[in-house]
C-alpha cells in the first residue's frame, strides 16, 4: 500500500520528506510540495487507515 503527503504551499526545503520519514524509511520525494510513502507493514503499529492519517496530522502539527 502507498500513500502520500501533499502540501498546497510547499514547506521549508526537505520538511515534508523529514515528516514522511519518521513513519517510514521507504519514500520519494515527487516534488517541493509531495512525497511518496510505502506503507507497507505500518498496519502493526497503526491499525486503520485513520489512524496513520491522524498520526501523520498530528506529527505535521506538532512540527509548525
Amino acid at each position: 500500500m502507498f500513500g502520500a503527503l501533499h502540501a498546497p504551499v510547499p514547506p521549508p526545503d526537505g520538511a515534508l520528506l523529514a515528516l514522511a520519514r519518521e513513519f517510514t524509511a521507504r519514500v520519494q520525494s515527487l516534488d517541493a510540495g509531495s512525497v511518496l510513502l510505502d506503507l507497507h507493514g505500518l498496519g502493526r503499529v497503526w491499525p486503520t487507515p485513520e489512524d496513520l492519517g491522524r498520526a501523520l496530522i498530528a506529527a505535521a502539527a506538532a512540527r509548525g
